[in-house]
Formats: structure tokens, C-alpha cells, sequence
């Protein structure tokens, strides 16, 4: 004579009945035909009304094996830009509500920096089982490039431009006109500056106008009755220069003040020096 009750666990945390004998004695083989989708049995043996106890001998079990529904997983949020933040994907389940398990190459922690992840999303649920792949690309952050100090004199050194980037500090790739070496000659140059950082791009380009380099002398001299031209100093030698005094090719002779313009030009490009002549 018996009285038990028998549930059954698909987590071994969470019990249902399944049969239910502990308030009328049992005696013998008992047979029962419960329904239900377990992975753990339990059985608790319950007072009897003789006080005897309760031996178990035999205990069969059958039914069909189980697998886990099928459920739907829909990958989301796989366009995103760096921010410096992680980048999680994210996913709709069917049925919806399903707690979702993220890898990104084989890692849960979602990444940061600017890239391509493989993404895999598995349902993790007692009931339900699906998985779906993808690619989550983090795209590099636009910058800011700033080109300055465009319009350079010629002295015989390298003039290279300068770079400013926002946010600051990014490595930047220059050329002159597809050259990493920054040119010495009077002319003009085609610059490019491309940002080469891991999680930003950005470029700009301009035009580096290298230009003689024109000064002017004896700008203070005295009445003799002859013309009286300025000294006239231009690099590189051999430049090509023109001189006005008050718009006039001719040095002036009277006393008095005049604007003096000198004009060098090479290679297309101009340089320019301007002052007052006093006689």
C-alpha cells in the first residue's frame, strides 16, 4: 500500500505533476498515462494509511524521444558606425521573447573598434532552438582634414603643408602630386591627405603654390639727378623680375615717395614684394 506523487522537469528546476496519488492508496503494479515533454522524473513517496513504508521496485518509463521546437531568428542592427562604444547586434525571435545567445568571431563580448564581425545568434530556450548568421560591419567615423599653409616662399628646403585633423591627432598619409616627399622647387603641387587611423577616414586636398621669393633694398636714397632703381633680391636666381614705381616701369628721378612693386615669375607661379621709395 503506497501513496506518491511522480512530476516531471524539462530544467530540473522547475516541477509539474504528472501523477498525483497521494491522497488514495495504491496497491500492486500501478500503471499510469500522463502527457507531457520532461527531461527529469520525480518521484516522492507520501504517507500511507497503514504507516508501512514504500519500496519501490521496478519504475519503467516510455515515449517517444523529444527535440526542441523550431523557432525563427532574424539578425538586426549589422550597419553600424565606430563611436567607441561596443556595437551589439541585436535579433527578432519567432515565437517572439526568446532569450538570444550573440558571438562576434567566436566572441561574446560585442565589438568596438572599426571592422567586419561574424555574427552568430543562437535561441537559447527550453523549448525552442534556432540560429542565425550574418556579418555586423562597424564603419570608420568621418574626420575632419584641414590643409593650411598653401602658398609657400621659396628658400632651397622642403615645404611641406600642414595637416590638421577633428578629432585631433589622426596619422595622416600626404602627397605632392602622388609624392610622399614634400617638393623644394618654385611650382605647383597637387596635395592629398588621406587619414590612415584604425577606426576614422577622412581626406582633403588643395593646391601648394610654391612662389620666388622676392625682396626689396636700398628703398631710401638721395637726389642726384640721375634715376634711382631699388635693389631687387629673388629666389631662386635667374627668376624673371618686374619692377613699377607709383605703376611706372621707369626708377624715378625727382624726389619724393613711390610705391615700388617687384614681380617674379617661374613656372607659372608669382611672387610679389612691395614698398616705398623715398628719394
Amino acid at each position: 500500500v503506497q501513496r506518491y506523487r511522480l512530476e516531471g522537469s524539462r530544467d530540473g528546476a522547475n516541477w509539474a505533476s504528472l501523477v498525483d496519488a497521494a491522497s488514495t492508496d495504491q496497491q500492486g503494479w500501478d500503471e499510469w498515462s500522463a502527457t507531457g515533454i520532461v527531461r527529469y522524473l520525480r518521484f516522492t513517496a507520501v504517507s500511507n494509511s497503514t504507516g508501512s513504508s514504500v519500496d519501490v521496485a521496478e519504475w519503467e518509463v516510455y515515449g517517444s524521444p523529444w527535440s526542441k521546437a523550431a523557432a525563427t531568428v532574424t539578425l538586426a542592427n549589422l550597419g553600424q558606425t565606430y563611436d567607441g562604444a561596443p556595437k551589439a547586434a541585436t535579433a527578432t525571435t519567432e515565437p517572439a521573447g526568446l532569450t538570444v545567445r550573440y558571438t562576434y568571431n567566436g566572441i561574446e563580448e560585442p565589438p568596438v573598434n572599426a571592422g567586419t564581425y561574424a555574427v552568430a545568434a543562437a535561441v537559447e530556450d527550453a523549448d525552442y532552438e534556432g540560429m542565425a548568421t550574418g556579418l555586423l560591419v562597424v564603419a570608420k567615423a568621418p574626420a575632419t582634414v584641414r590643409l593650411t599653409e598653401l602658398e609657400r616662399n621659396y628658400d632651397g628646403t622642403p615645404k611641406p603643408v600642414t595637416v590638421e585633423t577633428v578629432p585631433g591627432g589622426l596619422g595622416v598619409t600626404v602627397s605632392y602630386d602622388g609624392n610622399a616627399i614634400p617638393p623644394v622647387a618654385v611650382g605647383m603641387y597637387a596635395v592629398a591627405a588621406e587619414v590612415s587611423a584604425a577606426n576614422y577616414t577622412g581626406m582633403s586636398t588643395g593646391l601648394l603654390r610654391i612662389v620666388p621669393q622676392v625682396t626689396l633694398e636700398n628703398l631710401q636714397q638721395t637726389y642726384n639727378g640721375s634715376p634711382r632703381p631699388v635693389t631687387v633680391c629673388v629666389a631662386p636666381e635667374g627668376t624673371e623680375v618686374g619692377i613699377t614705381y607709383n605703376s611706372q616701369a621707369t626708377p624715378p628721378i625727382a624726389a619724393g615717395c613711390y610705391a615700388v612693386t617687384a614681380t617674379a615669375s617661374r613656372a607659372g607661379c608669382e611672387g610679389y614684394a612691395t614698398g616705398c621709395l623715398i628719394v
